[in-house]
């Protein structure tokens, strides 16, 4: 198609957003070197609320890319840029994350029109290349795994990591550095949101550290559905205090051993119980010395 071509701004949700995304997608029409525009993230499918951050994506011509490393800001938003933030993956595609004076939050996703297209839901808004517009629907339309099956072996690993971690507790409290104690435990955390997810589907969801907001809100669900409060009460325990962060971690572990006994159980295999009981003998043993 030609470089004529109109904007579908009517397949937009009817959300605020929408209204302030329809002048910025027409701004960025204008200029020659944006070949396709289109919206993706929760906008795209369906699950957006007056909350939701807006995912804006543009492929460019190869030769114009560099240009996007420093876009006028002011131009394209018509000053209402108030922040923003850069992040870049590779050579060829870049991220900017900007924080606008109407309170959202857009990130805006750029990338030359000649790459692989990754497959996800988006809205299309405009191209002026047929042959890009049906690789951008055909990617589209393909799936990406949310989780596959759990293996016996991965989940036993999972189990020997979190008491790995759970030792290093105790080096952290004994130097003094109680705020480091979060880092511990946004570890465990994660390794518990994993194991909890294969309790309750038989699927491994992978590393949730590395998720985004659109990817974890299916695998969130899932959880809440499954375990209602549960799992807030075992990973939700306040941190005000060493007495709170001992309370914290004892229970915490008490949990692991709990879901990791009955997933030793499911997928047949020995349970590492000699690592969690050395674990928790050093660990009472450090509670006596330092007097917590």
């Amino acid at each position: 198609m030609g470089k004529r071509e109109r904007l579908d701004l009517d397949i937009l949700p009817d959300l605020p957003q929408s209204q302030f995304l329809k002048h910025v997608a027409q701004t960025l029409w204008a200029r020659d070197d944006v070949i396709a525009i289109w919206v993706g993230g929760s906008l795209a499918t369906g699950e957006a609320d007056p909350y939701s951050d807006v995912d804006l994506f543009i492929a460019v011509t190869p030769e114009a890319l560099s240009e996007w490393l420093e876009p006028n800001w002011d131009a394209l938003f018509d000053g209402r840029c108030l922040a923003s933030g850069f992040s870049r993956f590779g050579e060829r595609f870049y991220v900017h994350h900007l924080l606008l004076d109407t309170g959202d939050i857009y990130d805006l996703h750029i990338q030359p029109a000649d790459v692989r297209f990754s497959p996800e839901p988006r809205l299309i808004l405009g191209c002026r290349d047929q042959e890009l517009r049906d690789i951008l629907a055909q990617a589209e339309r393909e799936e990406l795994p949310l989780a596959w099956p759990a293996r016996a072996w991965i989940v036993q690993e999972l189990l020997e990591s979190y008491w790995l971690n759970a030792h290093k507790h105790r080096k952290v409290l004994a130097r003094g550095l109680d705020l480091l104690i979060l880092t511990g435990l946004q570890y465990a955390h994660s390794l518990m949101l994993r194991l909890y997810y294969i309790l309750a589907t038989g699927d491994d969801c992978g590393d949730l550290r590395r998720g985004t907001i659109h990817t974890l809100t299916p695998i969130v669900r899932t959880l809440q559905d499954a375990f209602g409060d549960r799992i807030l009460q075992a990973i939700g325990q306040p941190l005000r205090s060493r007495a709170e962060i001992c309370e914290a971690i004892e229970i915490l572990n008490e949990e692991a051993g709990r879901v990791g006994r009955e997933l030793a159980r499911r997928y047949e295999f020995e349970y590492p119980a000699e690592l969690e009981s050395l674990v928790t003998r050093y660990w009472e043993q450090f509670k006596r010395e330092v007097e917590l």
